[in-house]
């Protein structure tokens, strides 16, 4: 019901496509599974390049405060709850009350800290307690009061606070806006958030035997702002490929790793080829590791020409950006900064370019002192001793994770764990890393039980699918498919 009373209140304040399924002009309509399962249905068949619906900026709740110490999320979050407290009196009403009031994610303020430890992968990890680092600080300032801060409704929790914070991160749209000093303006837009995620999904993932990539783009639509006259923009969704009637539309939500949409989105895309794994923090960290084992292992080169080339390496790349992030970049510039320095790996062994260039020309130096192989053999010895490393430390095995996605998830084939499961147990079993990780794992867990450490290596597989919870399963899913890239660097 309040799903169509926003409809409703969309088509009397100018947004088009919505409403009478009748009406030609209408072209969706909206479903609803369950509280956390809704979004867009094609009500017609529409061509591709055909408009599908449009809902004017002026709609939107905005960011409408820049220059003070607070990120854009804190302000907007903030308006939010503010929005709610004014009731059916809020201009915004119809869209509020559809809101959800907690987004299933592991920034959650009830999810304990054995689920986060389960998550397994350190930089998703790092990325939540941070995210609840920023929720809770901010919300002690904001209780605090002070000039440039956003107001509270007297009566909020931090629980409440922290909700409003996931929900905003889940569902902000960034527009280009001149008059502000980042250059962008945040803001929520009702109608548009209704689009659920739909990304390039690599069809050979599955399969272990492949070395190659098979990407198909599976969304249905794209947005695009297109001033009308007087100066009012509107955000106009298209179609990128024929939809027909009955389909979900469904919008890419952008080229990212598992990590954002996991961590703020609460779900695991299928087969996402731009997932990554680190290796390393940045290049300087990779040079380090890659000399270290170097030196450890016996080489003839000398001491002081491996410090030389350590030195001239790290100077000579220090600025060396890769990935993007695109929550925190609000936050903290040398955050922001780090994180965009990692030495990442994907599927089906895809290395870093940076790495393999600071990798080449460690080969060029030892090879003159040292049977060390090809560069090629090189690089992929250092990626895959530095990937076993990293693949000791999840606190799941590979396969039992696997194991536990089949029986959860028989009927879904856009993941299609059956196939990577029936793929990778034969390659994985067989290889040597299998023996060797089930030994440094036993290592690991030894070492955990005398520092009196939380249990970091232990099974945390689901053992009855039935009874999951969506989070949980979710937790599943993101670290199977690190393990499997992990896994890439070794069998495939």
């Amino acid at each position: 019901m309040r799903l169509q009373q926003l409809l409703r209140w969309l088509t009397a304040n100018g947004a088009k496509g919505f409403g009478d399924p009748d009406d030609p002009n209408t072209k969706v309509g909206v479903f609803l599974q369950d509280t956390n399962n809704r979004g867009l249905i094609a009500t017609k068949d529409v061509k591709a390049g055909q408009v599908i619906f449009q809902v004017p900026v002026a709609l939107g709740v905005v960011d409408d405060a820049e220059g003070d110490e607070c990120p854009w999320s804190v302000r907007l979050a903030a308006k939010v709850l503010r929005l709610k407290a004014e009731g059916d009196a809020c201009l915004w009403s119809e869209y509020i009350n559809v809101l959800p009031d907690r987004v299933s994610n592991p920034t959650s303020p009830d999810v304990a800290f054995e689920q986060v430890v389960a998550i397994g992968d350190e930089v998703a990890r790092s990325e939540v307690d941070f995210s609840r680092w920023i929720a809770s600080s901010n919300f002690k300032r904001l209780l605090e009061g002070g000039p440039g801060l956003p107001e509270l409704p007297e009566g909020t929790t931090e629980e409440a606070f922290c909700d409003a914070m996931a929900v905003v991160h889940s569902r902000t749209f960034s527009i280009p806006a001149k008059d502000r000093p980042s250059g962008l303006a945040r803001l929520l837009m009702p109608g548009i958030d209704l689009l659920n995620h739909a990304g390039d999904v690599d069809l050979a993932m599955c399969d272990a035997s492949r070395s190659d990539l098979e990407v198909l783009a599976t969304d249905a639509c794209r947005w695009d702002l297109v001033p009308k006259i007087g100066g009012q923009l509107v955000m106009v969704v298209s179609a990128v490929r024929d939809i027909v009637r009955g389909e979900e539309v469904t919008l890419s939500y952008g080229e990212r790793s598992n990590d954002d949409f996991f961590v703020h989105y609460g779900f695991v895309p299928p087969r996402n080829p731009h997932d990554t794994v680190q290796l390393h923090e940045d290049v300087r960290s990779a040079v380090a590791w890659s000399i270290e084992r170097i030196h450890a292992t016996g080489t003839a080169a000398p001491d002081e020409g491996l410090v030389q080339l350590y030195e001239t390496l790290c100077a000579t790349h220090a600025d060396d950006g890769g990935v993007s992030t695109d929550h925190m970049e609000f936050v903290d510039s040398e955050r922001t900064s780090k994180l965009k320095k990692r030495v990442n790996v994907q599927s089906r062994g895809r290395v870093d370019e940076r790495l393999a260039i600071v990798l080449e020309k460690i080969h060029a130096y030892v090879s003159q002192y040292d049977d060390v192989g090809t560069k090629e053999e090189f690089i992929r010895d250092h990626v895959s001793q530095r990937a076993f490393e990293v693949l000791a430390s999840m606190p799941a095995d590979f396969l039992d994770d696997l194991a536990t996605l089949q029986a959860a998830m028989q009927d879904d084939e856009l993941h299609d764990f059956a196939t990577m499961r029936r793929t990778y147990t034969d390659r994985v079993t067989k290889s040597p890393w299998w023996l060797r990780l089930q030994e440094r794992r036993a290592q690991l867990r030894a070492h955990a039980e005398e520092e009196g450490a939380p249990e970091a290596t232990e099974n945390t597989s689901i053992e009855r699918p039935d009874d999951v919870d969506g989070l949980s399963l979710a937790t599943v899913q993101f670290r199977a498919y690190k393990s499997l890239i992990l896994w890439d660097c070794l069998v495939v």
